[in-house]
């Protein structure tokens, strides 16, 4: 008689995170965290125990001439959350792919899930070959900067580790890298002069800038290449806003570097350097306040691309690192999540068209249009308009503040796509000026631009005036999530004021899968505090204010609601 069959646990498991994250790439902590969640349709079913295994591939799980190189065994507990990697030491660019089991409250095992990984970043500043560079003194255009290379293999990984201060893009042949806006994310970057200060302020805080790691392998081939980067001020240079004070670090600099891994196992590494060059692009104007311009007749075609004529451009100067630590970006980022048609159009007066997009929200504007060379449109931006149809500026922090996008087209014949790349703005309604005609279907639209944060929970009930206010509360918070800090308003102040983001950190956390987003704010809180005297500013980053409880309460209450809702003891362990 056959011997009957072990009974097999029906607990599911689901969502293997690594440090909050998804098969994160860049990760900067040496031990890091594993989750995972269980569930099961037998009431009163719970896990009991579990076991992981860590492995350099995925086919080595199972296979009897490839151990593991990690074993948890088994673990009698019920914690499915921030358990620490304890294998061997990780080195920097080191793949672990991880599964885990669970054995259910009748003690019967489960089958193993699915494989995740997580990847390294560059944990060291040895690790980095890529030196500081940057354009000529007082550049106001946002700066080009390119390298050419030869691949004399095929690639079979590669990775692009970059800052680009206050904010980069990067292409590869032409391609754009990624699909984040708004990138490196915000931090109290480097020591700074400060003055005019509206409120005094002792810097003694702390400091930390971030890079960001992107899989480019499908981007690279054998045989010449090129990288392209564009900078733009960010907070890093922003000199138009200072009611606050003069709070500036600096001109805009890079440090990138690109790890191919070839098919004989062997590694290239491209590296900023001097030797790069740099040019004036077409971005002429840059603020994350007020807005951008971009003369298209300044672009220069194929910069980005193998084989562009760039002896007339000039060599790339080494600058200054920043005085804060480079550590891997781990919060989300900021990306275009959806595209708006405009609900009107309205006239109030010649030549000066508002079009409505029905709601509040932070982002831009996507124009696509044909014009004379030289054609100069300007979008300016509001969240309410007045009695005469025009834009009402004091909803968006008054007429001192305009929000405004400048546009100037080549005038080739052929439709013109301009968005801005270095700014956002807070709005519902955009004024458009100098087309001369109304915008025409599909040649106007906006970008909703935000933390990419997945939504986690819902509430609805009967009443429609509830569910409007919990609608709008979602966009708001929303509209305020960005460069990994919950801001106070998207058009006016749009800093992390840590009253106001203290406040609103539960009610996120319900709605928003936000934790890897609140763990970079909370560093930015006790980088901001006065490491002397415990001070916790009214902003973090610092930009500004002054302080009190009602603003340093942040320090207490953020690792506590973290604690609270994660269960996550390392936020109060380091804070």
């Amino acid at each position: 008689m056959a011997e009957a069959p072990s009974p097999v646990s029906t607990l599911r498991i689901s969502n293997l995170r690594c440090e909050y994250l998804v098969n994160p790439l860049g990760i900067g902590c040496a031990a890091p965290r594993l989750s995972w969640q269980t569930s099961s349709d037998t009431p009163g079913d719970f896990q009991a125990a579990y076991q992981i295994q860590a492995a350099a591939h995925p086919t080595d799980f199972g296979r009897k001439d490839a151990a593991t190189v990690w074993d948890s065994g088994r673990i009698e507990s019920s914690q499915c959350a921030h358990i620490p990697y304890s294998g061997p030491p990780l080195s920097s660019g080191e793949r672990r792919w991880w599964r885990v089991r669970v054995w259910n409250a009748q003690n019967q095992p489960g089958p193993f899930s699915a494989p995740a990984f997580f990847e390294m970043g560059l944990l060291e500043p040895s690790d980095w070959t890529g030196i500081w560079i940057g354009a000529a003194p007082r550049q106001t255009a946002a700066p080009l900067f390119r390298t050419e290379f030869n691949l004399d293999q095929a690639v079979c990984s590669a990775r692009l580790y970059i800052c680009g201060l206050g904010y980069h893009e990067a292409w590869i042949n032409g391609t754009r890298v990624g699909d984040h806006v708004l990138d490196p994310h915000w931090t109290n970057f480097s020591d700074r002069r400060m003055s005019g200060m509206l409120y005094p302020f002792k810097d003694r805080s702390r400091k930390r800038v971030l890079y960001v790691t992107h899989d480019v392998t499908r981007l690279l081939r054998q045989g010449a290449n090129a990288v392209g980067v564009m900078l733009g001020n960010g907070w890093f240079n922003q000199r138009d806003r200072t009611i606050e004070g003069r709070l500036w670090y600096g001109q805009p600099r890079l440090i990138l570097q690109l790890n191919v891994t070839l098919a004989d196992g062997s590694v290239q590494q491209i590296a900023s350097s001097p030797y790069w060059k740099t040019a004036s692009g077409p971005v002429t104007r840059n603020n994350v306040y007020f807005g951008e311009t971009f003369d298209a007749r300044r672009d220069k075609a194929g910069w980005n691309s193998p084989g562009f004529d760039d002896s007339r451009w000039k060599p790339a100067r080494r600058m200054p690192p920043p005085t804060g630590a480079l550590r891997a970006q781990m919060s989300p980022p900021d990306k275009i999540i959806r595209t708006l048609k405009p609900r009107r159009i309205t006239c109030p007066r010649p030549g000066v068209f508002i079009a409505d997009f029905g709601e509040n929200f932070s982002g831009w504007c996507r124009l696509t249009v044909r014009g004379p060379r030289g054609t100069r449109i300007t979008l300016r931006f509001a969240e309410a308009v007045g009695p005469d149809g025009l834009l009402d500026f004091n909803s968006t922090g008054g007429r001192d503040q305009i929000q405004t996008d400048t546009f100037i087209l080549r005038g080739t014949g052929a439709p013109e796509t301009f968005e801005p790349r270095f700014t956002w703005h807070g709005f519902r309604y955009v004024e458009l000026r100098g087309l001369g005609r109304k915008p025409g279907v599909g040649e106007l639209e906006a970008c909703v631009v935000h933390a990419a944060v997945e939504s986690v929970g819902s509430f609805s009930c009967s009443s429609s005036l509830l569910n409007r206010v919990q609608a709008a509360c979602r966009r708001t918070q929303l509209a305020n999530m960005h460069g990994g800090v919950p801001s106070d308003c998207p058009h006016r102040e749009r800093l992390g004021y840590t009253g106001d983001g203290q406040v609103v950190c539960e009610a996120t956390l319900y709605n928003f899968d936000a934790a890897a987003f609140y763990a970079k704010w909370t560093q930015d809180i006790f980088d901001a505090q006065n490491c002397e005297t415990g001070f916790v500013p009214h902003t973090a980053p610092f930009c500004g204010g002054g302080g009190g409880p009602g603003w340093g309460a942040a320090c207490v209450i953020v690792p506590w609601l973290m604690y609270l809702h994660l269960g996550d003891m390392r936020v109060l362990g380091d804070h």
